[in-house]
């Protein structure tokens, strides 16, 4: 083998970082802080001299000290089992405490699943399993032997009994959890009303029961009934004009659907001028009110007249022929129907001046409306008019009517009077004098929005055809006390305040919020009802009867930014509180109601970094971890987006947690921590309500090595070196190594010594690593010229056991040979890309003692490559494996792109091996190009993309300093650091040369970048990956 081999394999190592799920379960891609430490360790081995026939050659792939107890802590088939996050440690020598499940909270939830419910109980541990009927929950979350945070599979509706599962024994609640259609909204028909309300609707969806709830806007519907589990019936309220959303509201939660319906104008007609046209038609008439601009049809009488123009407060008409008379005029569209009564006169033409008619005909004594006097022979000047003697005023005359304000006047009928220079004309009580209308007084002023409340209602000009609406609806049983008094029966109605009108004819009277419309106090149910113990978790409380001044208190604290949304709907802010679940109280006036749920509060941090939990969905809880310790990160700078305009932003308290609530806090996220002294930390397009970060604390100091164990001492004597033959070639040597076998390949022994390297049979010695170890003795041929060691047999030992500073006796016999050829057929090889050589690296694999291997590996420059004198599995190594790694490397760095195979056992025909990740190809910064607008761009020229990019921009130090660490979904190209604020707290902007590391991670499992940890980026969960180096500038 060459030694360019073995520097490259090194440089492999070094950049894989740890892979132990200590210190947080960090993998470090990228870090050589713990190499460097493991190279001053004198008990560690370091690479070997291929120039001296002393040290032979072979491949350590040293990638961290990591003794045997820390590896078999989290073992690759650990982790390949476990599904759980784990939130806090467990003593693993306490005696488990029995299994018991008390409560489950909420215990109800879509039929969807995906849900977040928390249990409560005691005997949890880190591998409860949980089950909802005969479904298992996907991911539990541990927070101590008492409480689970758990993901709700999906499930049909219905109630079903929770179960969980650990080596303790099993529990379970029956009937503990219901399964419910959620809210679904499809439309509502109509989908619009005119700013009155009182429109009857029906909306289509699912997931209605007879409490569900409808608001329109802040109001709530009137008289909302449930005709199935997908119809709801009900009345529009009044609205404000434009589009309103609509929320439906019950005991599974509440859905809001924006920008649902429209408010519009109510159609009214007030006015036609001139009033007065001949039986030809022909006339051109101006029509005056609201809500015209949709109109679709204009009647005179029985015959339509011609839309000329159309607006909102005016039409322009021409007038249909008629016959000689008075008409009413009818206005109809999409937004209702108004009616002019008595509106327009025919005449037969004839000479004038004459007076057909007024409209209105009736109007207060005390004057000062509007009125249009309609007839004929108007315009020859000078023209007065005048209403029971007293002139009008303000008038506007043309040929056909005269438009005036009325006089004051007795009350009664009165005659009116043209007066022209061609004579005069008067109709005999051609307008009437009324009494003016008011209303003053309601009593009782509030009753249930079921209406029925008898009232009595006080003002002035009642008269038996007054009519009483309370907001939309009109009031029912209306009877007239007198002209001062009336008693009616409220209709139902909109909870909270309405206004109340008396109508008689063309003239209203309206007292502003005269009647309140009141709901018992009730709360369905908290969404969310669970959040982050850093408080900050927007919350929406559904329920009836909310009104202005409502307050909310979680475990007797209040809580913050409480606002009525409606009178179904609440939202509220959670304060601080530590772990448990407290009750909701919402307390208005003297009233004081608990939500039927309690609140959950929870840590959602989780010591294998990442995002766990459902989607975004208003909020999402921040936690700051320092990488190593664990320990919280407080006044760490926190901001969404990468824009420093962002209004989320701030800083962690002092558990290293800070949630962002907002309405437009929805999906995909991307979150930025730092902060003075640490590195800063970046996870991009992610959508989980709970992430960690881990920062690197850069001002930590090194300290001393902690002291190490004394190693073991195996000593023996080796024998059939003979077997290898004589050798003829005057730069070859005979050659016998003993080693032990490694932890796992990238975890390199103690320094042996020089006493395992003996020239054929003899006597050796060599010092230990601890724990279960196999001795290897290697029976072979050293190339004194290229330091290359060929072994030809080998010697095995097994289930050897070494504590501290023991001595062991050993004998072996080279009695394996070594003559299996493995042949490689590298599938997408990347020597097309940057790379230059492909390699694979076989380990015999040996149970319980580990690994051995790297002294013969398959290299070349084709995509065919071949590893020779391997130990074939028969005899002694029946049973046993191989552990393949190899890939695509670059002569003297990188980039490599790699893939492992575990357990393989055949190696009868050649190996597939891949396929291979594409070498991201950096569009900007370029190697040693500077890095510009804070953006990074590559691309990557395979279709076998990652699922996990891990992105560390380190100072060029010794050991390296890291600046910033991202995390991407596997399908990004590019990603941009944000700019933080001088006076943020961040950690200062970076300068100078810098390098950036891109690795792209294919895992080896079901993967969802949303609930990514740093475990994936353990070596266990790999298949493939690749790594690429550059130095960079920061200007």
């Amino acid at each position: 083998m060459l030694n360019k081999t073995l520097l490259l394999v090194l440089l492999l190592a070094l950049s894989l970082g740890a892979f132990s799920c200590d210190d947080g379960g960090k993998s470090r891609p990228g870090d050589l802080s713990g190499d460097v430490d493991a190279m001053d360790d004198s008990t560690d081995a370091t690479p070997n001299d291929l120039t001296s026939p002393d040290f032979p050659d072979q491949v350590f792939l040293d990638v961290a000290d990591t003794e045997p107890a820390d590896t078999r802590a989290d073992t690759a088939e650990d982790l390949r089992d476990s599904t759980s996050f784990e939130v806090s440690d467990v003593d693993p020598d306490a005696p488990l405490a029995p299994l018991q499940l008390d409560r489950v909270e909420p215990d109800f939830g879509p039929t969807s699943g995906e849900n977040v419910v928390t249990l409560q109980g005691q005997g949890f541990t880190q591998d409860t399993e949980v089950y909802f009927g005969s479904s298992r929950s996907p991911a539990v979350v541990f927070a101590n032997a008492h409480e689970l945070s758990v993901v709700v599979p999906s499930g049909p509706v219905g109630t079903v009994p929770v179960k969980v599962l650990n080596e303790a024994g099993n529990d379970a609640l029956g009937a503990a959890y219901t399964y419910v259609d959620p809210i679904r909204v499809d439309g509502v028909e109509p989908a619009r009303s005119p700013t009155s309300g009182g429109v009857p609707f029906v909306l289509r969806g699912a997931g209605f029961d007879a409490e569900t709830t409808v608001s329109i806007g802040s109001r709530s519907a009137i008289d909302v009934a449930m005709v199935d589990p997908s119809t709801l019936s009900g009345i529009f309220p009044p609205g404000t004009l434009g589009w309103a959303s609509l929320r439906v509201t019950n005991s599974a939660g509440s859905t809001l659907v924006p920008n649902a319906l429209e408010y519009t104008l109510a159609t009214r007609l007030d006015a036609a001028f001139p009033a007065a046209g001949p039986t030809a038609g022909g006339t051109t008439v101006t029509l005056e009110g609201a809500g015209l601009a949709e109109v679709q049809s204009v009647l005179f009488g029985a015959y339509p007249a011609s839309i000329q123009a159309k607006g909102q407060t005016q039409l322009t008409v021409t007038t249909p022929p008629q016959s000689a008379g008075v008409r009413d005029v009818v206005v109809s569209g999409p937004d209702g129907t108004a009616r002019l009564s008595d509106g327009f006169f025919y005449y037969l033409p004839a000479a004038g001046p004459k007076v057909l008619g007024v409209v209105p005909s009736s109007g207060p004594t005390t004057g000062g409306n509007s009125v249009i006097i309609a007839g004929y022979g108007f315009d020859d000047p000078p023209t007065s008019a005048s209403i029971g003697g007293a002139a009008v005023s303000n008038a506007v005359v043309v040929a056909d009517s005269i438009r005036a304000d009325a006089p004051a006047g007795a009350l009664g009928a009165a005659d009116v009077q043209v007066d022209t220079n061609g004579g005069s004309d008067v109709l005999v009580g051609g307008y009437r004098y009324t009494q003016p209308l008011a209303i003053t007084q309601v009593s009782p002023a509030l009753g249930p929005v079921a209406g029925g409340t008898t009232v009595t209602v006080n003002g002035a000009g009642f008269d038996s055809s007054t009519t009483v609406f309370f907001g939309a609806l009109p009031a029912s049983s209306v009877t007239l006390g007198n002209a001062t008094r009336l008693t009616a029966t409220t209709p139902p109605g909109s909870g909270g305040a309405v206004d109340v009108q008396v109508r008689r004819g063309t003239v209203s009277a309206t007292l502003a919020d005269g009647f309140f419309y009141t709901e018992a106090l009730e709360v369905f149910a908290l969404v969310p009802s669970r959040g982050s113990q850093a408080g900050g978790t927007t919350v929406t409380v559904a329920g009836k009867g909310f009104q202005v001044g409502a307050t909310v208190t979680l475990d007797g604290l209040a809580a913050t930014n409480v606002q009525r949304l409606d009178a179904y709907t609440l939202q509220f802010v959670t304060p601080a509180h530590e772990p448990g679940v407290v009750d909701v109280a919402v307390h208005q006036g003297a009233d004081v109601v608990v939500s039927p749920d309690p609140f959950t509060f929870y840590d959602p941090g989780t010591r294998y970094g990442g995002g766990w939990g459902e989607g975004v969905a208003g909020n999402v809880n921040i936690t700051v971890l320092t990488y190593g310790s664990n320990d919280p990160v407080e006044g760490a700078f926190v901001m969404l987006s990468t824009n420093t305009n962002t209004p989320y932003q701030g800083v962690t308290d002092v558990n290293g947690q800070l949630t962002f609530s907002g309405d437009d806090v929805l999906g995909t996220q991307t979150v930025s921590a730092s902060k003075v002294k640490y590195s800063s930390a970046n996870i991009t397009t992610i959508d989980a309500e709970n992430l960690t970060l881990y920062l690197t604390y850069l001002d930590a100091a090194q300290g001393e090595m902690p002291p190490q164990k004394a190693p073991g001492v195996i000593s023996g004597n080796i024998t059939g070196a003979d077997k290898v033959g004589l050798i003829t070639d005057p730069n070859k040597v005979r050659m016998t190594i003993v080693v032990t076998s490694q932890v796992d390949p990238f975890s390199p022994n103690p320094d042996p010594g020089s006493e395992n390297q003996l020239s054929g049979d003899g006597f050796y010695r060599l010092q230990s690593r601890l724990g279960d170890v196999a001795v290897i003795g290697m029976c072979g041929v050293f190339d004194t010229v290229n330091g290359v060691f060929e072994p030809k047999y080998m010697a095995l030992q097994r289930f050897l056991f070494v504590t501290e500073a023991s001595a062991h006796t050993v004998n072996l016999n080279c009695n394996i040979r070594l003559d299996l050829p493995m042949h490689f057929k590298l599938i997408d090889s990347r020597l097309q890309e940057d790379p230059n050589m492909n390699m694979v690296i076989p380990y015999l694999y040996l149970g319980p003692e580990g690994y051995h291997g790297g002294y013969d590996v398959a290299e070349g420059d084709t995509d065919l490559v071949t590893a020779y004198n391997q130990a074939p599995l028969t005899g002694a190594l029946a049973g046993m494996d191989y552990y393949l790694i190899g890939g695509s490397f670059t002569d003297g760095g990188t980039p490599y792109s790699l893939v492992q195979m575990e357990h393989v056992t055949d190696f009868s025909a050649p190996i597939e091996f891949g396929p291979l990740v594409g070498v991201p190809q950096m569009v900007t910064p370029t190697p040693s190009g500077v890095v510009m607008s804070n953006h990074f761009e590559w691309t990557q020229a395979t279709p076998n993309r990652v699922d996990l990019y891990s992105i560390t921009i380190s100072e060029p130090t010794f050991p390296p300093k890291p600046i910033w660490e991202v995390y991407l979904p596997g399908a990004a190209t590019s990603f941009d650091l944000p700019a933080f604020l001088s006076s943020s707290g961040a950690a200062t902007p970076y300068s100078g040369l810098a390098y950036l590391e891109i690795e792209g991670v294919n895992v080896n499992r079901p993967f969802n970048f949303n609930t990514f940890s740093l475990r994936d980026l353990s070596l266990d969960r790999r298949e493939a990956w690749v790594y690429k180096s550059i130095p960079i500038l920061f200007l």
